[in-house]
């Protein structure tokens, strides 16, 4: 990702890289218009052309924008860069993360930090679930320091100084609940995901986010004098069971109780000899947490289609699993054997009874296995979709793209305008062959389907599978520009 460090974006004056991932970089820069010290958020150069990246990217800034509350942080601007790379212009955290904080060894954890952390935990993520946010990554890295931050020698026995105050960011993972239908793909970060979140089509709400705050809080208590104390209060909010924890994040935190009480509760035998007290020592690592994929999809779509045609125009077999005449089904009425989700992540409207899917620019389906599906390398990915009136589906633009049998994501193919699709009856009917699609060894463990409308698209998918390539596909043929 090319650095824009000592450069401008309009009014933004760019600064220096504050922080780096595999999706974007933060830059620290001065925000002209607004007199003020910002971070500003650039997705990288290789996902800009990426939709499902982009579009998550850019959910982000909207989630941001439907909460204001002091307890989250703040998005003043969204932008692009002459390259088309997708910004968002967020609130300066000087202080950087929980994380970055916790990780020093000389840190001591006061009753106050903890107090200030379960405040400001509980208000983000009221602010969040009253208008449908479920955040899905309560984790030390997405708190963030704000306000004057504190020198060293001020931060003796607190985690934060007396002008510091915490505040929650990144919704890169959060899901809209008022707009899906409540089952995702797993995503969180391991140790703070509550178990639901470890499951591909379990039920996510926003107890999910009690139980990731239960889990950061006790983090923070760990090791120090509080540590028993903090891990009896907040055990309700670890239940495994969704149902048994409090139900909403005001209950959560009055079942906190009082932090204050701490430092006569607390006991000391947590401490070593030579440990200060509220000291935090280092936990060991947990072992046997699985990591699992974080899906781009946050909405399941609905598996409900009957007797779906083939690209040929006769009637197959809808059964949900098999290999039937050299085909391999991933999804007809239900999914394959071994496929364990069908998501989307920018649903309208889904109508759960006929299966319907309206989609405002981009939504991109995508099917997951557990293990890479290994398919013979002549073999091609097929898609069935029905358009429904008024939509035009000389309007629709449709792109594939798999992810390896590492889960590397491949490039996508703009199937569109090319011989690789065609129009037929209302149907959108696509064929790509995996060479074309990057496959080296026929190993697939991810299938996307990516689609835009002019405006709006309403669509029904029919079939998605791996067989041969039809015969009106021309040899010849090749993705069409994006």
């Amino acid at each position: 990702m090319a650095d824009l460090s000592g450069t401008r974006l309009g009014r933004l004056q760019i600064h220096e890289v504050i922080g780096t991932g595999g999706f974007c970089s933060v830059y620290r820069a001065y925000d002209e218009g607004l007199d003020t010290l910002v971070a500003v958020k650039v997705l990288a150069e290789n996902h800009s052309f990426d939709v499902e990246a982009r579009e998550r990217f850019l959910a982000e800034g909207r989630l941001l924008r439907r909460v204001e509350d002091p307890a989250v942080l703040q998005v003043f601007d969204v932008g692009e860069t002459a390259s088309n790379q997708p910004y968002l212009v967020l609130q300066y955290a000087p202080g950087g993360s929980l994380a970055d904080r916790l990780s020093s060894p000389d840190v001591v954890v006061d009753w106050r930090d903890l107090e200030s952390l379960a405040d400001v935990i509980a208000g983000a993520l009221g602010a969040l679930h009253d208008v449908g946010i479920v955040h899905r990554d309560v984790s030390p890295s997405n708190i963030f320091i704000a306000g004057d931050v504190s020198q060293p020698d001020d931060l003796e026995h607190r985690v934060i100084g007396d002008g510091e105050r915490f505040v929650l960011g990144d919704l890169g993972l959060a899901k809209d609940v008022a707009r899906s239908s409540g089952v995702t793909v797993g995503a969180g970060t391991p140790k703070f995901a509550s178990p639901e979140q470890m499951h591909a089509t379990a039920s996510v709400g926003p107890v999910a986010d009690v139980y990731g705050a239960s889990a950061l809080v006790e983090h923070m208590a760990s090791g120090s004098r509080y540590e028993n104390e903090i891990r009896r209060r907040v055990e309700p909010g670890l239940a495994e069971d969704p149902t048994d924890r409090p139900q909403d994040i005001s209950s959560w935190r009055d079942q906190l109780g009082d932090f204050s009480e701490l430092s006569s509760e607390s006991s000391s035998s947590t401490q070593s000899a030579t440990q200060p007290p509220g000291r935090r020592r280092q936990r060991p690592t947990m072992v046997g947490l699985a990591l699992f994929t974080i899906g781009v999809g946050i909405f399941v779509a609905a598996m409900l289609i009957s007797r779906p045609t083939n690209l040929d125009g006769d009637l197959v077999n809808s059964a949900s699993s098999g290999d039937e005449a050299g085909q391999l089904v991933i999804f007809a009425d239900g999914l394959g054997a071994g496929w364990f989700d069908a998501s989307w992540s920018t649903v309208d409207n889904l109508d759960p009874d006929s299966g319907e899917i309206e989609v405002e620019e981009w939504g991109a389906l995508s099917v997951e296995r557990g293990e890479a599906q290994m398919v013979a390398l002549s073999s091609s990915v097929l898609v069935e979709l029905e358009t429904i009136e008024p939509a035009d589906p000389n309007q629709a633009r449709i792109a594939v793209r798999i992810n390896d049998e590492e889960g590397r994501q491949l490039k996508p193919c703009l199937v569109t305008g090319s011989n690789f699709s065609r129009v037929a009856d209302g149907r959108i009917e696509v064929a790509v062959p995996l060479d074309e699609l990057g496959s080296t060894n026929g190993g697939v463990s991810r299938v996307s389907v990516l689609a835009q409308g002019a405006g709006r698209l309403r669509f029904r998918l029919h079939r998605l599978w791996f067989g041969p390539t039809p015969s009106w596909v021309a040899a010849d043929a090749t993705c069409a520009e994006r």
